[in-house]
């Protein structure tokens, strides 16, 4: 499952799609359906006039990163958080 979500930044200058969530069954990784997924998603991005995909990620999900570099995404910045 991938949610993605299109909204406009008021520093950019085209809309930007954020992977809101990406799920797949741990019986099921390692057979491309991650990667297929994202790539769905960067198409709809792409569709919805976005000129960026991006996402968060927990700091100690290592294996998630690798596989978001794996398929295509950079890490570019920091997040900055606080429960209220």
């Amino acid at each position: 499952m991938a949610g993605v979500h299109v909204a406009w930044m008021i520093h950019a200058d085209a809309p930007t799609a954020r992977l809101m969530s990406l799920v797949v069954d741990e019986s099921c990784r390692g057979q491309g359906i991650g990667r297929r997924l994202v790539d769905a998603s960067v198409v709809l991005a792409r569709a919805s006039g976005c000129n960026r995909l991006e996402l968060t990620s927990r700091l100690e999900r290592a294996g998630a990163h690798s596989f978001y570099e794996a398929a295509g995404l950079a890490h570019t910045s920091k997040r900055f958080s606080m429960p209220v």
